[in-house]
């Protein structure tokens, strides 16, 4: 007990399977949903977030998924693309 961990996945996901960096993301999400707090995805971006709201969750899965469907790609984000439950 005591080993489990959550990954945080948005780097991976801005940087390899979107091309977008974290502030035109920030961006991007006031347009389309609404405020999120900066420091909230600079926070997950740098994998040093310990919770998340699950209305900010909603809002930057359908922000990815805006972004994904603009760029032309097959992808639908949901929550396990963000978050991995891990052991060591």
């Amino acid at each position: 007990m005591g080993n489990e961990y959550i990954e945080l996945n948005l780097k991976r996901i801005l940087d390899t399977e979107l091309n977008i960096k974290p502030y035109p993301f920030i961006e991007e999400c006031m347009v389309n949903v609404g405020k999120v707090r900066e420091g909230t995805i600079y926070d997950l971006y740098n994998g040093k977030s310990k919770r998340i709201h699950l209305d900010t969750l909603a809002k930057i899965i359908k922000t990815l998924n805006i972004i994904a469907d603009r760029q032309g790609k097959n992808l639908n984000y949901n929550v396990e693309d963000l978050l991995n439950y891990k052991e060591k």
